[in-house]
């Protein structure tokens, strides 16, 4: 059954990588999905394609999300064409790694703009324009929170950021049935991970070695307290399993999105794979 039907969603930074994948999920289950993208329209295009070819709906806005003026231009622009939002997935964001000595004013606010202030500008459109129902917000936020790796300050402490936010507005926005919520992945091989330093030796070898069991599928299991766990897994370059990882996250988002995840499964233990945070307040409009 489509959880998602009727239901209008924002994907930001959703032309390529997880925000990609999220959307495809969202658009699977029956939702109308707008592909927010800053760069490539080709990228977001193709997104937009593989949407429509089975069988859903979707359309590309851009709008950088680091922006203000951006926010407000791509809020408008969905109030005229649907009326209002649904769902929020603040995916959009940037990393680097480095080492402290290396820490500069560009690079913090390039990274707090973008993942802390930009969510929370697009958080506060979101809330004015979600129908009187309520509406749901899922914020992609890290693992790195819970492990800290080193040369990840700025990083680590945006998404640090953006938890603390979650937690805060899922107690401030519950009375208006607003549900807010965070998943937190591990080290999915996307596009934007090979060009940022993550995939160093040694901060591979952190993720493995935290991460629980041998290398499997990430496809969706049953736990013992019956809620959908989407694999733990090593990383393992031999097995490519970027894509697969992909699929797995965009999945238990979609459960968040629907409301039907409402606590963390791992319980804080599988940091190297994906972690569901907290629990929203409110129905969500559902």
């Amino acid at each position: 059954m489509k959880t998602l039907q009727k239901k209008i969603a924002l994907v930001t930074g959703s032309s390529k990588g997880i925000g990609a994948a999220i959307a495809r999920q969202l658009a699977a289950q029956g939702a109308t999905v707008i592909v927010n993208y800053t760069r490539s329209q080709a990228e977001a295009d193709h997104v937009v394609a593989e949407i429509v070819a089975a069988g859903g709906r979707a359309h590309a806005i851009k709008a950088d999300v680091s922006d203000a003026l951006d926010i407000k231009a791509l809020f408008k622009a969905i109030v005229h064409q649907h009326g209002h939002l649904d769902i929020l997935v603040n995916n959009a964001g940037v990393y680097a790694t480095g080492a402290l000595a290396d820490v500069s004013e560009a690079e913090f606010h390039r990274q707090f703009n973008l993942n802390v202030l930009g969510l929370i500008q697009c958080t506060q459109a979101a809330v004015d324009v979600f129908n009187p129902n309520g509406g749901s917000i899922v914020n992609i936020s890290s693992s790195v929170t819970s492990f800290t790796p080193a040369n990840s300050t700025v990083y680590t402490a945006s998404k640090g950021a953006v938890d603390a936010i979650t937690r805060t507005l899922a107690n401030e926005l519950g009375p208006k049935n607003i549900r807010v919520n965070s998943v937190n992945p591990g080290l999915v091989l996307t596009e934007g991970v090979h060009d940022s330093g993550f995939l160093e030796d040694a901060f591979r070898q952190k993720i493995e070695s935290i991460t629980p069991g041998p290398y499997r599928h990430p496809a969706g299991h049953r736990t013992g307290r019956g809620f959908s766990s989407f694999g733990r897994c090593r990383l393992d370059h031999r097995r490519n399993p970027g894509d697969r990882w992909r699929i797995a996250l965009s999945r238990l988002l979609a459960l968040v999105v629907a409301g039907r995840l409402r606590h963390d499964p791992f319980e804080g233990g599988a940091e190297g794979a994906f972690r569901f945070v907290t629990q929203g307040k409110g129905n969500g409009g559902h």
